[in-house]
């Protein structure tokens, strides 16, 4: 998983999650290129939970 400033309010997260189709949330990589599949893009912290959390423990889980 990558945290990425994206601009003065928003982090992207980056994920590897291969299997995963992009949703409204869970988009394409964009500008992340071929190390990642998915970003998230994060605003504010109430944008923090269960769905990402889950994304994030699934991304973890992959690459151990």
């Amino acid at each position: 998983m990558l945290i990425k400033p994206a601009t003065k309010t928003r982090i992207d997260l980056g994920f590897k999650l291969k299997d995963k189709p992009p949703t409204e949330r869970l988009e394409n990589s964009g500008p992340f290129g071929a190390m990642f599949t998915h970003r998230v893009r994060l605003s504010n912290p109430e944008e923090v939970n269960e769905e990402l959390k889950s994304w994030i423990s699934e991304a973890y889980e992959k690459s151990i």
